[in-house]
């Protein structure tokens, strides 16, 4: 939730509570670019889209594996020399395997060492726009909540902008390639 958003509603619900309202708003859904924002710096950017590049070809591993499968029945069964074609299916699989590997890795570490900072950020802009408020906002507000509601919060946006969008990129790209590759290898479907 953007902090412009959230004033609005702290503004709101001010006014409400001194109309006699109950003061139970729901707050809006923060936007994207509210909540990319938090990543701060170009470095830390850079490391997203660098996790976001990583985790789509970490989402082509299992399409690139149901390739593999197909074909290296097809090469064991037809094989005349059996010994060469197990090593150059052998070794296929090593190489995916270090691909997926060094992709899950660079997706992982890339997307988390951001969505860390991006949660620092976070927490800290949520603190100073507390710090900004009048007494009138603290009589009308738990302060002790308030401090539970930022880690909470910062643990979601860590998780969101961490592990949960670098496996949603990966399994979405998973999806549609490896549907693609099911209509390309077989229209039968």
């Amino acid at each position: 939730m953007g902090f412009r958003q959230k004033k609005a509603a702290d503004e709101s619900s001010e006014s409400d509570s001194s109309k006699g309202g109950s003061g139970d708003t729901t707050l809006p859904i923060a936007s994207w670019y509210d909540l990319f924002s938090f990543l701060g710096t170009p470095r830390n950017e850079l490391l997203f889209v660098f996790g976001c590049v990583a985790a789509a070809l970490n989402g082509l591993v299992y399409p690139i594996l149901a390739m593999l499968f197909s074909t290296s029945f097809s090469d064991l069964g037809g094989a005349s020399d059996g010994m060469s074609e197990i090593t150059s299916v052998a070794l296929s699989f090593v190489y995916v395997g270090a691909f997926a590997f060094a992709v899950a890795t660079l997706q992982s570490g890339c997307l988390e060492i951001a969505a860390a900072q991006a949660a620092t950020n976070f927490s800290q802009q949520w603190f100073s726009a507390i710090l900004r408020q009048d007494t009138a906002f603290f009589d009308a507000h738990d302060v002790s909540g308030l401090a539970s509601m930022i880690g909470a919060s910062s643990r979601k946006v860590r998780r969101g902008l961490g592990r949960k969008f670098g496996e949603g990129i990966q399994f979405g790209t998973c999806f549609v390639f490896g549907l693609a590759y099911a209509f390309y290898s077989s229209w039968r479907v």
